[in-house]
């Protein structure tokens, strides 16, 4: 296939003086590490100055979170319970080389690490989507993991791109083609139903696209006909045909930071975004099916997946066809149907209804919620729920946030 290649223009990151840093490598003022990272106390003893600096790494990060988090952002939004998503990885020779906001390793390898944890949030939180992986190097784009339900094929593949990575080296990967990738993609996702939200989520280090055809023209409007939505994190710098992508498919784009940035930009994208405009608000009716879980005396050959079976005692039983499969949540591999259990469907509900972001309260005057004790005036941040008016830690709201989705003090009213 002849390859055109088509060059697109980039944007700065942090070229306003007045604002404040986002990269190590970017400040340059008077103060140099050490200044930044010990002090004197009273005594004159040194101690380490990261209590300052962890609770603005803290403010930043929340602050950041309820911009991104479509959960925490409105209350009141349609949206699917039900996602396919393809993850586009750039492993080009854009990818084979280190970064000094991303240490250590090459930029693939702290992507790959940081997916491994994306994959297992992303069916934490949506217990009833698919996921798949796609691979784009060389110009040309190839499905590493189709779209399933199993987080353990996932990780596995990701690990073989780690290893096919250190194997060809800095020297490997060519071109960074982004059209092969999303007509891949799309011709995937355009074949799932209809009552499910369509996604692509593009990592990408590259400056230039290496595509045989025209992009905005040619693949963007099969795009916006088929209702997928395209959304983009540039490790390297923003690219206007990325912007273009997001802006036009109702997705968002993000220029990573730092390893903080990246993690929780994956992060945000496990939460399931509004249900695209052009979209009708119907309610569809999805077949499910209960399953019945039997433990046998000895090995059988239960389906892993349509083409795959594996010994196990243990399976789950279609209450349609009877077939034996052997993990959930899955779609039955002889009848199709959707086996799901109920604490799937009851995760899957929290994000209609998520834990309002807590606020900010000044430690002498805050209460713990399980003690009724005054806390002495300390540097420990503190976070009051608006609803209930408990007070807890920064530890226990990340954890009502991201595991729990409720507030113990509002289930006791």
């Amino acid at each position: 296939m002849s390859a055109a290649t088509t060059t697109t223009t980039t944007t700065a990151v942090g070229s306003d003086p007045t604002t404040s840093v986002s990269h190590a490598w970017e400040d340059n003022r008077s103060q140099n590490a050490w200044d930044q990272a010990v002090r004197e106390d009273a005594t004159g003893r040194i101690v380490v100055a990261s209590g300052d600096t962890l609770a603005q790494a803290i403010r930043k990060r929340r602050k950041r979170l309820t911009q991104n988090d479509y959960a925490q952002r409105n209350r009141r939004v349609v949206r699917d319970m039900i996602r396919y998503v393809y993850v586009l990885i750039d492993v080009s020779r854009w990818m084979r080389v280190k970064d000094p906001v991303l240490p250590p390793g090459t930029r693939i390898d702290v992507t790959v690490a940081h997916l491994q944890h994306f994959v297992q949030e992303y069916y934490d939180q949506n217990p009833l989507s698919q996921l798949g992986f796609v691979l784009l190097k060389n110009g040309e784009a190839e499905i590493l993991t189709q779209l399933s339900s199993s987080s353990k094929t996932h990780k596995l593949a990701l690990d073989s791109v780690a290893q096919m990575a250190a194997a060809e080296g800095p020297s490997g990967g060519g071109e960074f083609s982004l059209q092969n990738g999303l007509e891949l993609a799309g011709r995937s996702l355009g074949h799932q139903p209809s009552h499910g939200s369509r996604e692509i989520v593009l990592v990408t280090a590259a400056l230039s696209t290496c595509d045989p055809g025209y992009l905005l023209t040619e693949t963007l409007p099969r795009l916006r006909q088929a209702q997928i939505r395209v959304s983009c994190l540039a490790l390297n710098a923003e690219l206007h045909v990325c912007r273009k992508l997001a802006d036009e498919t109702h997705g968002v784009l993000g220029v990573c930071l730092d390893r903080a940035h990246l993690r929780d930009w994956l992060r945000s994208q496990t939460v399931p975004p509004p249900t695209l405009p052009s979209r009708p608000h119907g309610c569809a009716l999805v077949r499910m099916g209960f399953p019945t879980r039997i433990i046998a005396d000895g090995p059988e050959f239960v389906h892993a997946t349509r083409q795959q079976t594996v010994l196990a005692r243990t399976a789950y039983t279609c209450p349609v066809c009877q077939a034996k499969n052997a993990a959930l949540p899955a779609d039955c591999a002889v009848c199709g149907l959707q086996l799901v259990l109920a604490p799937h469907l009851a995760r899957s509900f929290h994000h209609l209804f998520p834990v309002p972001p807590f606020r900010e309260v000044q430690p002498d005057t805050a209460v713990v919620s399980n003690s009724q004790v005054p806390v002495v005036a300390s540097r420990q941040l503190r976070f009051a729920c608006p609803d209930c008016h408990q007070v807890f830690c920064v530890d226990c709201d990340a954890f009502l946030h991201e595991s729990l989705h409720n507030c113990p003090g509002c289930l006791c009213r």
